[in-house]
């Protein structure tokens, strides 16, 4: 892992891509769209998130901290 601190992805490629594939899974479990009180209402989504890899499941600090900021809209995009 580089030195603490901010990086730019170009400058750590291996780590962006780790950070990209987390950013993946969790855009894969975003749902398009919620039913509440027998009524379906549709998703526009835009992510900001932070995340702490592991390298192990009782790992006590992370491999990897890092965010990732969503210019893009995942889920339903009404008209479409």
């Amino acid at each position: 892992m580089p030195e603490p601190g901010c990086r730019d992805a170009d400058e750590v490629p291996e780590v962006a891509a780790l950070l990209a594939a987390c950013r993946r899974a969790v855009e894969a479990a975003i749902p398009s769209a919620v039913v509440f009180e027998g009524r379906r209402y549709f998703l526009a989504v835009r992510l900001v998130t932070a995340f702490d890899v592991f390298d192990a499941p009782g790992a006590a600090e992370p491999l990897i901290r890092g965010a990732a900021l969503s210019l893009d809209v995942f889920g339903h995009r009404p008209g479409h």
